[in-house]
This record gives C-alpha cells, sequence and structure tokens, in this order.
C-alpha cells in the first residue's frame, strides 16, 4: 500500500473534523499539509502535488492538482478546476475566483497521429508525452474571474484585470483590463491610465492589514485620483 494511498485514507477520515493544527481545513485530502498556511480556509476540496496556499485564501469544492501557488485572501469558489500538469500557475493576493473556472497549462498534442492519450494508455508510457504546454500560467493580484471561465496555457493576466462569466482566455490580459468573449476580448478599462499607474505603483495588496483598515474609504467607494491622495 503506498504512502500516498494511505495518506488520502487519512485524510478521508477526517470527514467532518478539522486535522490537527488546521481547524480551518473540512472534509478535504491535501498531500503536502506542510505547504498549507495554518490559516487558510479549505472546505470538501481535493489538492494534491506542489501546492502553496497562503494565509486568508478560502476555498470550497476545489480540485487543485500540480505545481500551484496560491496568495493570500484569494478566494476560489465551488467547482473550480486548478491544474498543472506541465508548466506551473500563480494566484495572486486578494484574487476572486467565480464557481466553474478553469486553469489548465496543458492541450492535448496536435502534432501527432492522434489526439487520444496513446503513450499514457495504449504504450504504458508515461501520459505527458501526449500532452503539450505553451508555458505557465499567471494571474496578478486583485483579479476576478467569472463563472465558468477557461483561462488557457501560457497565458498572464494583470493586476486588477476582470474576466468576464463564461469567457476564454486565450492571449495574455493587461492589468486593470476587462476582458470577455470567447475567445475572450478587450471590452474596456476599469480606470483612466493615471488611476491605473497610480494603482499599480502602491501595489496595495501587499499592504499590512493595518494600513488596509486605515484605508476604509479607498476601498469601499468610487476610486478618483483624489481618494488616491489621500491614502494614509
Amino acid at each position: 500500500m503506498s504512502l500516498k494511498f494511505l495518506k488520502y485514507i487519512y485524510h478521508t477520515y477526517q470527514k467532518n473534523k478539522a486535522i490537527k493544527g488546521y481547524e480551518n481545513i473540512y472534509n478535504s485530502y491535501i498531500e503536502k499539509l506542510d505547504l498549507i498556511s495554518p490559516q487558510a480556509y479549505i472546505y470538501n476540496s481535493h489538492i494534491s502535488g506542489n501546492v502553496t496556499i497562503e494565509k486568508e485564501v478560502r476555498l470550497e469544492s476545489i480540485h487543485i492538482d500540480g505545481c500551484v501557488k496560491i496568495g493570500v485572501n484569494t478566494a476560489i469558489e465551488k467547482n473550480s478546476r486548478i491544474i498543472s500538469t506541465i508548466n506551473k500557475i500563480e494566484i495572486g493576493r486578494f484574487c476572486s475566483i467565480a464557481p466553474m473556472v478553469e486553469v489548465t497549462t496543458v492541450n492535448h498534442n496536435l502534432n501527432t497521429a492522434s489526439t487520444y492519450f496513446m503513450n499514457g494508455i495504449i504504450f504504458d508510457k508515461p501520459s505527458t508525452n501526449d500532452l503539450f504546454s505553451k508555458g505557465s500560467v499567471k494571474i496578478g493580484s486583485d483579479v476576478w474571474v467569472g463563472t465558468q471561465s477557461i483561462i488557457l496555457p501560457g497565458v498572464s493576466i494583470g493586476d486588477g484585470a476582470v474576466v468576464g462569466a463564461n469567457s476564454t482566455v486565450t492571449k495574455d490580459i493587461p492589468p486593470y483590463a476587462i476582458y470577455a468573449g470567447n475567445p475572450a476580448r478587450l471590452i474596456k478599462w476599469r480606470f483612466t491610465s493615471e488611476i491605473i499607474n497610480e494603482l499599480l505603483r502602491i501595489k496595495w495588496w501587499f499592504w499590512p492589514l493595518e494600513k488596509i483598515l486605515g484605508n476604509e474609504d479607498f476601498f469601499t467607494s468610487p476610486l478618483t485620483m483624489e481618494k488616491l491622495s489621500q491614502i494614509k
């Protein structure tokens, strides 16, 4: 019986009770607990591979596999899948990922006679030989990805960007742009270039909690250059 299978049995046994030292993890299989912050909230999820999850991250009914990093305060909702069979996926801080979002680093190989998993299923070779990747996926901080969207391999999404529901992201999205559609295309910008440049300069998502709490108006009312100048 493999060590991995024993770990699976152990974490399955933890159903409906917290894992010691991880009081906010319930009914979940996590292969490498040492990479998970004790301040993360994880429910009904399967997490395997080298997955780093930082504090205050919130995951519910999520499947994550491979080399993945998720930043502080990011929330990923039900039935989303983050799969990095080849290359890595990095999701920044304070991101909002809606239900049923798919983020992947691989596609089927189109350059062989068949797109089927011939190596892994027929010829008993590594299944990764059947896959093709255009590169890693990087999602910046404060990004909102709408329901049932797909983020394809090799894509970078800039800080503050928005991906509309049911979109397929096939190319890079610049910071604070709103993209939607299949394939996703630019709809508009969230702010003026002056405000965007200032937001990218201050990178508020790296502020300590005390500074965030001390600037409530900055986060809870329409943003202007005047408000940016009043940051404490």
